[in-house]
């Protein structure tokens, strides 16, 4: 399967760099192994020039649903394919997020699914500990961070289309992976209460920050 041979690509990367040497034996000797690699393993030159990014797992083997929103906006503005890995690791199931581009778009979106999803965390780990809420009435109010830390997202950074290429390497790489299980996530009958939690998520994914450089479209914070 084409996404399994990243460490080809990887090799055919430095060859084709070392392709470009001012030292005509080193180039041609360099090219020659490269077209021997991309024959082999059906690599494209470029294919050589995409990479798969994990970010931070998930720690269930299926997203939530406002999960899945935050991927799908990283997506809308990262310009990659997006899959996911689910493993059973230390007697609990994870979900990791594995992002297909080239390497600056899959690098910026790793890093903002990574800071986003851990000040979600964060965010649900004060609904616990100072609202003692119970875990469907964090979901309404984590639903409603994500929307708000999207609509964010989506006014700073540029929506981006995925290339062709990624695209198409994509499709030939994902054959046979399973399209990942979204969980749904149900508010009370309590309109009220609902209303209220809403309006705390929002309120706090207003607050969301990327407080480094994210790739090569803006490099200022977001917030």
């Amino acid at each position: 399967m084409a996404m399994n041979n990243d460490r080809y690509r990887d090799k055919v990367r430095k060859l084709l760099a070392l392709a470009e040497s001012s030292n005509p034996h080193e180039a041609e000797r360099a090219l020659s192994q490269a077209k021997k690699i991309m024959a082999k393993y059906n690599i494209s030159a470029q294919d050589s020039e995409i990479v798969e990014i994990t970010a931070i797992p998930v720690p269930r083997k299926r997203l939530k649903d406002y999960e899945s929103l935050m991927i799908a906006c990283i997506r809308e503005v990262s310009g990659c394919e997006i899959f996911f890995k689910s493993r059973y690791e230390n007697q609990k199931w994870h979900c990791y997020p594995q992002f297909v581009g080239v390497t600056s778009d899959a690098s910026m979106a790793a890093y903002c699914f990574d800071v986003l999803y851990s000040q979600l965390v964060r965010y649900q780990k004060e609904l616990k500990k100072d609202h003692n809420l119970s875990a469907p009435n964090r979901d309404v109010a984590s639903k409603s961070w994500v929307k708000s830390a999207c609509r964010k997202l989506l006014s700073f950074f540029d929506r981006r289309a995925v290339p062709d290429h990624v695209s198409d390497f994509y499709e030939r790489g994902s054959e046979g992976i399973a399209v990942a299980r979204i969980r749904e996530t149900k508010a009370s009958d309590d309109e009220h209460l609902n209303e209220a939690l809403r309006n705390h998520g929002h309120r706090h994914g207003e607050q969301a920050r990327l407080s480094k450089a994210a790739g090569h479209q803006k490099r200022e914070a977001l917030g």
